[in-house]
């Protein structure tokens, strides 16, 4: 009903641009249910889309393939990863930059946190439940402080942007 309804202000509106007014009557009603018509039978069902059949095609080779991981619709690959492959440019909690943080740790996921804070999201979240998850939008993976680990991929960013300060200061006084 809702496609039919869309299809007839479609039909309109179609009228509305391309109608002139001629000396014979006319018969919007026909006119209106001959363009709602051609309307419907352009349209195309979204299982005949390509993106719909890829989508198709890429879960039953995941399914075929062996049990679902958890969290897979938000597994990004290495083209997918925000700012130089990083999972998250921004500590979810405190909101800085993960370039600017002080200590920074990732989750098995690779999530990356300032250690303070994520041990306190921990240290509160499991006071009210056994398990604790991730508290990036979107995820359901769990989380201890335990599987936290150094972020060496942040470690060494900072490291480099440090030097390349330190060099481009190097180069100013020269």
């Amino acid at each position: 009903m809702k496609a039919q309804g869309l299809a007839y202000r479609q039909a309109l509106a179609a009228l509305r641009n391309e109608y002139t007014m001629g000396d014979d009557p006319t018969n919007f009603a026909a006119l209106i249910a001959a363009e709602v018509a051609q309307i419907q039978s352009d349209r195309v069902a979204p299982q005949e889309t390509d993106e719909y059949k890829n989508l198709v095609r890429d879960m039953e080779r995941r399914l075929t393939g062996g049990e679902l991981l958890e969290d897979e619709d938000i597994v990004l690959d290495e083209t997918q990863h925000g700012m130089d492959g990083l999972a998250n440019t921004v500590c979810p909690i405190s909101g800085k930059n993960v370039l600017d943080l002080h200590d920074p740790v990732q989750d098995e996921r690779g999530f990356i946190y300032e250690r303070e804070v994520i041990e306190a999201y921990i240290k509160e979240a499991s006071r009210n439940r056994s398990t604790v998850t991730c508290p990036v939008a979107g995820t359901s993976h769990k989380i201890t402080v335990a599987s936290l680990r150094p972020a060496a991929g942040v470690i060494s960013k900072q490291r480099q942007a440090k030097a390349n300060r330190r060099q481009s200061m190097d180069e100013d006084i020269l």
